[in-house]
């Protein structure tokens, strides 16, 4: 992906400046370290997030940041494993929708018993 100068030199700043204040910094102190295994960061920056990571959860970031770069960051040495918690701390009465391999459906029971079929 081509970028031009603006992209390259003022837009990273301007996006560090707004996403560095305190009270996101604040949002990132409590989100970030619930992210476990191998991590997609979209719109990866100037890493804010990466000193909120836990190593004992993530082996890997991959970031992709404003100008459609990807980059991959090993936190862990090869090999290390890192816990993976089966579960979801997202609020049930927040979910509207559930992705499956047959699409989206509602949360709910009656439309959840309908992937049965």
């Amino acid at each position: 992906m081509t970028t031009n100068w603006y992209e390259r030199n003022i837009l990273p700043a301007a996006l560090d400046f707004a996403c560095g204040m305190p009270m996101i910094g604040r949002m990132r102190q409590k989100v970030v370290p619930l992210a476990q295994g191998r991590v997609l960061e979209v719109g990866i920056g100037t890493g804010l997030n990466m000193r909120y990571y836990d190593k004992a959860r993530v082996t890997h970031i991959t970031g992709l940041d404003q100008a459609g770069d990807v980059r991959t960051v090993q936190l862990t040495p090869a090999g290390t494993e890192a816990a993976n918690f089966g579960f979801d701390v997202t609020p049930a009465r927040l979910i509207t929708g559930l992705i499956t391999e047959r699409g989206v459906v509602a949360a709910n029971a009656v439309a959840i018993r309908t992937l049965r079929d």
